[in-house]
């Protein structure tokens, strides 16, 4: 984890961790940066590749991931050369960045989906396999970044603060502002989710969708097997949610499912 020597130390500052992993050896960026607004937020952007079947990851998908970290990576460099804005919520259009804005101080974790692609401005073409990109924000009010980087850099901590999901850690070196970490395995399985007593719930089928009513209402096939929550907001509309993500707003009427920028959420091709 690659950390600025000297951190800004104005409270209620921006922090931003980005990672990228190529299914080999992960990468994690650390930046920290003043902001625009009194707002402490965290942003987790990463990016994984999943071969399409269950199966050893070929070289050609490999390489071409390989090639969308880079194309990620100088996207990211010109951010923190100021040739961009540097946050995600930034970037946004006004409509989209001033509903980011609400559903954080709101409280909830705002995740999107990314999409970086090369100097053409084409996507770039994973064969035999699909990127997952998202970025996740969160809003830290009132925490100043010192405290931040303390809780961040306190690996030996880190199954004290994160249980039951971390059973054990420790920080097995550092040089600098580079720590090296035990490694922490992800679960086999996702842990059973629950919800609110006003929820609704559905589990999610195999093919991404779950049934509301006489509809058949498309998700995400990455959902497969999980359970969701719906919360009605108004008549008809309905939050989706799974854990305490909001995923999007469904209206019953049309059976649709829409995220924070009114795009219809359907099952990524492969």
């Amino acid at each position: 984890m690659a950390i600025p020597a000297k951190p800004e130390q104005a409270r209620g500052a921006r922090g931003e961790v980005r990672l990228t992993a190529s299914g080999r050896l992960p990468m994690i960026e650390h930046m920290l940066r003043q902001p625009r607004r009194l707002l402490g937020i965290v942003l987790i952007v990463s990016a994984a590749v999943v071969t399409g079947h269950a199966a050893e990851l070929q070289s050609r998908t490999a390489v071409a991931f390989d090639r969308y970290v880079a194309a990620t990576e100088a996207r990211m460099a010109g951010e923190r050369a100021g040739d961009g804005p540097f946050l995600w919520v930034d970037r946004q259009p006004q409509a989209a960045r001033l509903d980011a804005d609400r559903r954080l101080l709101a409280g909830e974790v705002v995740i999107d989906r990314l999409r970086t692609r090369d100097t053409s401005g084409d996507d770039i073409d994973i064969p035999k396999g699909m990127v997952h990109h998202w970025v996740g924000t969160v809003l830290l009010p009132g925490v100043a970044l010192d405290e931040t980087l303390a809780m961040v850099q306190d690996y030996d901590r880190y199954a004290e603060i994160y249980t039951p999901n971390v059973e054990q850690s420790a920080l097995l070196g550092r040089e600098g502002n580079r720590f090296r970490p035990s490694p922490r395995p992800y679960p086999s399985r996702l842990p059973t989710v629950e919800y609110p007593a006003h929820f609704e719930t559905r589990l999610m089928s195999r093919n991404g969708g779950f049934r509301w009513a006489c509809r058949w209402v498309s998700l995400s096939h990455l959902l497969a097997g999980q359970r969701i929550g719906l919360e009605e907001v108004d008549d008809g509309v309905w939050d989706v949610y799974y854990s305490y993500v909001r995923l999007g707003q469904m209206d019953e009427r049309t059976g649709q499912v829409e995220d924070a920028l009114g795009r219809r959420m359907r099952n990524p091709k492969v």
